[in-house]
């Protein structure tokens, strides 16, 4: 297995992934989105590849808080085929998405993970992440 950027031509699976992750796009939305940030350095996004194609996909994002002197970076998105779950596909993909963080020069990484993901929650604790506050959110139309 190898993880790379993601690409336009990824689309329709990166479009699956996150329909199994509980987030319904459509492929001409999410082939847009991969266009758009195809080099980005605020919003990445990879693939793990093996032998019959993409099978796992994480996002991130990077922001400059006034409160901090260096960047953050946060893991937005993080999905496995289902069938290829608990295999390192999603740890390697993580340590893609630190390994970039570390070279933008992040302070720390985050994820926001939904109270229902309990395993999400025990795979992201064996990897050293843990519950240091609580999000809160609201939910507004633009």
């Amino acid at each position: 297995m190898q993880t790379r950027r993601a690409r336009t031509q990824d689309a329709a699976i990166v479009t699956e992934l996150l329909r199994q992750l509980g987030y319904p796009r459509t492929v001409d939305d999410v082939a847009a989105r991969l266009d758009a940030d195809a080099s980005s350095v605020v919003d990445p996004a990879w693939v793990a590849v093996e032998a019959d194609g993409p099978v796992g996909l994480v996002t991130g994002h990077l922001s400059r808080p006034y409160e901090l002197d260096r960047p953050v970076a946060e893991i937005t998105a993080l999905v496995v085929l289902e069938g290829r779950r608990s295999a390192g596909v999603g740890s390697a993909l993580v340590a893609e998405l630190e390994a970039w963080a570390t070279e933008q020069g992040a302070c720390r990484i985050s994820v926001a993970s939904s109270l229902r993901r309990e395993d999400a929650h025990a795979f992201y604790g064996s990897l050293g992440y843990a519950q240091r506050a609580k999000k809160l959110e609201k939910q507004i139309s633009a």
